[in-house]
């Protein structure tokens, strides 16, 4: 992963040191997010407690922590960039990348900018094999989202008796009630 820019001396002006500068981007590339090994990393000297305070001391501060979110604003999907994603998975977008003989065009799909819609690629003797990622869970993701399924539950007591739905059971209390009072002489 590239680095996380950020020069100059750490004088204050949101600038960071280079050994501050070598944290975040030890942090956001070969420590994969470990701050101990971000430390060691950077050239930070000590024992694993040392080092682990000092990774920590690190993502406390307000210069390096704007620069490692400032990293993941940067990979970041939107809501938006998702439903995209799972809406070419549900319309089946991969099948323009199959070949007639049953081949799939693995060169042009990373060309159009789809490999996305790739879920797994394996070696056989034949060949490579695609496997693309599922329809109907592209499909169900998004209906979920838009709220078109929803699951219903039967609600019982602790008995095993049906309860009645909030509004019914309100219903029922008011005529109840109506009967009651009217039930006075």
């Amino acid at each position: 992963m590239g680095a996380v820019n950020g020069n100059g001396n750490g004088n204050g002006n949101g600038r960071l040191t280079g050994k501050q500068q070598a944290f975040v981007n030890a942090y956001c590339g070969e420590a994969k997010f470990n701050a101990t090994k971000a430390a060691e990393l950077a050239g930070y000297q000590g024992n694993y407690d040392t080092l682990s305070a000092v990774g920590s001391e690190n993502l406390r501060n307000p210069k390096i922590e704007k620069k490692v979110k400032q990293f993941f604003a940067a990979f970041a999907m939107t809501a938006g960039e998702v439903l995209m994603h799972l809406g070419e998975i549900g319309r089946g977008e991969w099948a323009d990348y199959v070949l007639p003989n049953g081949d799939v065009d693995i060169a042009r799909i990373v060309e159009d900018d789809k490999a996305h819609l790739i879920a797994e690629i394996w070696e056989t003797r034949e060949g490579k094999r695609v496997k693309f990622y599922d329809r109907l869970t592209a499909l169900s993701m998004i209906g979920k989202h838009l709220g078109m399924f929803v699951d219903r539950h039967a609600l019982t007591d602790t008995e095993g008796h049906d309860l009645l739905p909030a509004d019914a059971l309100v219903s029922a209390l008011l005529a109840a009630r109506k009967e009651l009072v009217s039930d006075e002489p």
